[in-house]
Parts: C-alpha cells; structure tokens; sequence
C-alpha cells in the first residue's frame, strides 16, 4: 500500500507545484517542495 500512497502523493504535489509557480508565488513553492521531501522520506 505504500507504493501507491506514495505515488498518489508525488503526483499531487508536482500539480501543486505546477499551479503555484502559475501564480507566481515562489515562497509557497518552496514551502510545497520541502514537504513532498518529506513525505519521501517518510514513505520511502
């Protein structure tokens, strides 16, 4: 279960990042990439 999890997570996190650099909000951006390492670790 962990695999899928993990997946399901990266996918939304990379959208997340996607949309926040659309609206040109870079601290957000930033703040979203140091939690999807996170969750990596976590899950690893």
């Amino acid at each position: 279960m962990r695999g899928p999890t993990s997946g399901f997570l990266a996918t939304v996190s990379f959208r997340s990042i996607l949309l926040t650099t659309r609206l040109n909000k870079v601290r957000e951006v930033v703040i979203l990439y140091e939690t999807s390492i996170i969750f990596a670790v976590l899950f690893g």
